[in-house]
């Protein structure tokens, strides 16, 4: 069993990234050196998270922290790393991936993929951490999507013209793995389904950038952590911040009514 766990499941692109860098610095919390670990949405999915694929969510992890943050993986991160590529992913393999947490009171990851898991995947969450503490982060769902498609972009994975009002973009929006991120009552309905409402915290993204500290109070309490754990100041600079062109106001329009 994994004691005073906890996971962030999401949303992706509402400034996960930041908090994953934030929290990374508090002695009470243990996170790995890689932020996504995709072991429940692959076991969910009877995928094997291949050593292939493991090694591609490792290189473009520290290929894009290294990017946003400067960060140079240490000698207990890389062997962190072999851990995580060594075997066939079970519980007992996730499970030891927190074996090495010193003395860290609360270890989590984060993994935004999480919030699309069905009903079965979060009670194999609370199959190993029955007193799981979840964050939950929420942000206007079509920027989140916009978001979204820049960062696909960006990291090469899809070729559109995001100034172009083209088919294209609008069948972008209306892909199902898309939507799902961005249907918060479809997730918290399934989530409620297996937790408790005190084992959940939802924030807002946009709450969040006008007052991080007060952001982070509320999730250190939830942690049962101090907030005089930090051991460096507290960043308000945005991790995955991109200069993203505004989106065109009739494409908004209609991705606002198809995500309704």
């Amino acid at each position: 069993m994994l004691d005073r766990f906890f996971l962030c499941i999401g949303a992706q692109k509402a400034s996960t990234t930041w908090l994953y860098e934030t929290l990374r610095h508090h002695q009470d919390v243990y996170l790995p050196p890689l932020k996504e670990l995709h072991y429940f949405n692959s076991a969910c999915e009877g995928h094997s998270l291949p050593l292939n694929e493991r090694r591609e969510l490792i290189d473009n992890q520290i290929r894009g922290r290294g990017q946003d943050t400067g960060y140079v993986p240490t000698t207990a991160d890389q062997v962190w790393f072999k851990t995580y590529c060594a075997g066939e992913i079970s519980d007992d393999w996730y499970m030891g991936l927190f074996a090495d947490r010193g003395e860290a009171s609360a270890p989590g990851e984060m993994t935004p993929n999480y919030a699309t898991l069905p009903v079965q995947g979060f009670r194999h969450i609370q199959s190993l951490a029955p007193n799981v503490r979840l964050i939950y982060i929420l942000r206007d769902p079509v920027e989140r999507a916009w978001s979204q498609l820049f960062h696909k972009i960006r990291a090469g994975r899809q070729a559109l013209d995001p100034g172009e009002e083209t088919g294209d973009l609008e069948t972008f929006f209306s892909r199902r793995d898309v939507m799902m991120h961005s249907n918060y009552a479809a997730v918290l309905e399934r989530l409620s389904q297996v937790f408790t409402q005190d084992q959940l915290l939802v924030l807002f993204h946009e709450e969040l950038h006008q007052d991080r500290r007060a952001a982070l109070e509320q999730i250190c309490a939830h942690l049962s952590v101090s907030m005089a754990g930090f051991s460096s100041e507290i960043s308000g600079k945005a991790v995955h911040k991109t200069d993203k062109q505004l989106m065109p106001a009739g494409l908004k329009q209609r991705v606002i009514e198809l995500y309704r």
